[in-house]
């Protein structure tokens, strides 16, 4: 995508550091300095409301907002991380340990 970048803060502040830094370094995401990484403006934005909709509880909306921020931005650790998290909270165990793999 050749749009807009939006860098995302904190990846060393949040609380799946390892896994999401583990995710970040296997799918060559580049990762700033202060642990940020840059995606598209659309996968930022679908990321956003797809943790909302985990956070109230609305997992299949919130499967669909990380896989539209993956087809955005498809080396984004957090979206791949929120996926395997949703597959887990929804009892999808085999499917969340291929997601965390992939």
């Amino acid at each position: 995508n050749s749009g807009p970048r939006m860098r995302i803060p904190g990846v060393m502040r949040w609380g799946r550091v390892l896994v999401a830094g583990v995710l970040a370094a296997l799918c060559l995401c580049p990762l700033g300095s202060d642990g940020s990484i840059e995606v598209s403006q659309e996968a930022a934005d679908a990321y956003k409301k797809a943790v909302s909709a985990q956070r109230r509880g609305s997992f299949a909306e919130a499967e669909k907002g990380f896989r539209a921020a993956l087809k955005d931005s498809p080396a984004f650790p957090h979206a791949l991380v929120g996926i395997a998290e949703v597959m887990t909270d929804t009892g999808r165990i085999k499917e969340a340990e291929k997601a965390y793999r992939e």
